[in-house]
């Protein structure tokens, strides 16, 4: 079994090697059922529990913004 540094370290690990293409990354976080529901969710369907935005976000750029990158 990994420690949490050790499967910490992996996980930054990958994480920096998929953004090395690219400077957007999917956190996991969505609207479901936009626009008829706004609420933002995880993958799994649990609601989030925090949500601390910066203004003017979440703000959905050009219509297409309904996950968290």
């Amino acid at each position: 079994m990994r420690t949490g540094a050790c499967l910490f370290a992996e996980l930054a690990k990958r994480a920096n090697g998929a953004n090395a293409y690219s400077d957007l990354l999917w956190l996991g976080g969505r609207q479901r059922d936009y626009p008829s529901n706004k609420a933002w969710s995880w993958t799994d369907g649990k609601p989030f529990a925090y949500t601390n935005w910066d203004e003017p976000e979440p703000n959905n750029q050009k219509g297409e913004e309904h996950c968290i990158q």
